[in-house]
């Protein structure tokens, strides 16, 4: 039962992140809020889960985003704003 927990967790945290990845003020506060934890046990429950910090997290998949982008021709002013 705490696997499955685990899971839908990890998935909510995910959908949170890949829905408003783009908003600037977005930070874990807000997504801790979101997920209904407080920012210490968030940060704690996914650093154990996913091996990195969610600000690590959520910093890595907007760079990822942004080099997708760069490559299919967005231009780095485009993606930086």
């Amino acid at each position: 039962m705490d696997n499955l927990k685990n899971i839908l967790n990890i998935q909510k945290f995910i959908y949170l992140i890949e829905s408003q990845y783009t908003r600037p003020e977005l930070n874990v506060i807000d997504v801790a809020k979101q997920m209904f934890m407080s920012e210490r046990q968030f940060r704690r429950k996914l650093t154990a889960l996913l091996g990195e910090t969610p600000a690590d997290y959520l910093r890595n998949y907007r760079l990822e985003k942004a080099a997708e982008r760069i490559k299919n021709g967005a231009s780095i002013n485009e993606v930086a704003f």
